[in-house]
């Protein structure tokens, strides 16, 4: 995974868009995204289309975003520590979703133990939903995801919590 500082400058270059951060909102959107202008969330997704559209999604909100494609490189980049959440699809290659949540969850890895998680599932059965909470992922969401509702879910977790100004 590419780390934060450069993902965002990339795909700014990429979307011919000016600074890193810039969120292209209408005013009275901005001040409902203040919570998650400058927050670093890492959106762990096997599919590179979904990855796509998820970290530019959030990065018009101000969101540094950095994408993993599996199990792997979402621990290479949770090493670091520097994660404020962790969008985590659950079918991935060389290391589940569930995985990847209980070692967050029991500090074995650089992130927060409590660094909330919204996990992403094409199963939509209650069983599936279960499964994450009970290993301690915050909210589970079905496939196709509703941006606006992760969005939202991604606000109120960290709204709770203190993310301090820094640059992407």
């Amino acid at each position: 995974a590419l780390p934060f500082a450069r993902f965002g400058a990339l795909h700014a270059a990429e979307e011919g868009q000016g600074a890193p951060g810039a969120t292209g909102m209408a005013d009275g959107a901005a001040a409902d995204e203040d919570v998650l202008r400058g927050a670093r969330i890492l959106v762990v997704e096997d599919d590179l289309v979904n990855r796509l559209v998820l970290t530019r999604s959030l990065e018009r909100c101000g969101v540094c975003a950095v994408g993993a494609e599996d199990g792997r490189q979402a621990l290479a980049a949770l090493e670091g520590g520097d994660v404020d959440a962790l969008v985590l699809d659950l079918q991935l290659p060389y290391l589940d979703g569930v995985s990847i949540a209980k070692m967050v969850r029991a500090g074995q890895t650089g992130a927060a133990a409590d660094t909330p998680i919204v996990a992403l599932s094409a199963d939509a059965t209650a069983g599936s939903r279960q499964r994450c909470l009970l290993a301690g992922m915050d909210h589970a969401l079905s496939k196709p995801v509703d941006l606006e509702q992760l969005k939202n879910l991604l606000r109120d977790a960290l709204g709770a919590r203190r993310i301090l100004e820094r640059p992407c």
